[in-house]
């Protein structure tokens, strides 16, 4: 099974309202109801039993799936970009650990845990961070042999002697990460991500 680290773009309010109703995360992402919103059994059997009526929890507006330019996942490029901007698996500080160092939201398993949010003041920051970096710098900092140490995924990094394509892939999602961070700092939008 994959691992993907997907980033979504959200408004500064609609990020607030989220970490105020965590259990709204689901429909936000995806349409659907989170278990903390589904009723329960009690609640279902009472319903049947019409000692209570329990009307539907309607959303605010209708969910539409978010459009190429709102969204974009990193396929399994993410560990391997954290490592080239921290030097670590998960650890870093801000901004170049924003990819796993965000504000989580709430508990709701999205998938491999909890999503996580960067607001705007973050995303602009991490954006300056990325701007001004020197990619044959980046590229400098390539090490399959630390990476194996610290068993980041996917398992797939060898020296670019051996194999100059998984160095040339993490290039190639480090810059549809710059430039979608880019766009959503010129925004002014904040950012939700999660691993699924």
């Amino acid at each position: 099974m994959s691992m993907i680290l997907v980033m979504r773009k959200v408004s500064g309010s609609e990020l607030k309202e989220l970490h105020q109703n965590p259990e709204e995360i689901m429909w936000f992402l995806y349409g659907e109801e989170s278990e903390e919103q589904k009723p329960g059994f009690a609640q279902r059997f009472l319903s049947f039993l019409k000692l209570k009526k329990e009307e539907p929890k309607k959303s605010k507006k209708e969910w539409i799936k978010p459009s190429k330019k709102e969204e974009i996942d990193l396929d399994k490029a993410w560990q391997g970009i954290h490592f080239l901007l921290t030097g670590t698996d998960y650890e870093g500080n801000m901004p170049e650990a924003s990819l796993f160092a965000g504000k989580t939201i709430g508990d709701i398993e999205i998938g491999y845990g909890a999503a996580m949010s960067l607001d705007i003041k973050q995303v602009q920051a991490f954006d300056k961070h990325l701007q001004g970096l020197d990619i044959n710098a980046l590229k400098e900092k390539y090490n399959p042999e630390a990476m194996k140490k610290l068993e980041l995924y996917p398992d797939i990094f060898v020296s670019v002697e051996e194999n100059p394509e998984p160095l040339e892939y993490l290039m190639e999602y480090f810059n549809i990460l710059k430039d979608f961070v880019h766009k959503t700092a010129l925004e002014k939008s904040a950012l939700i991500l999660y691993l699924t």
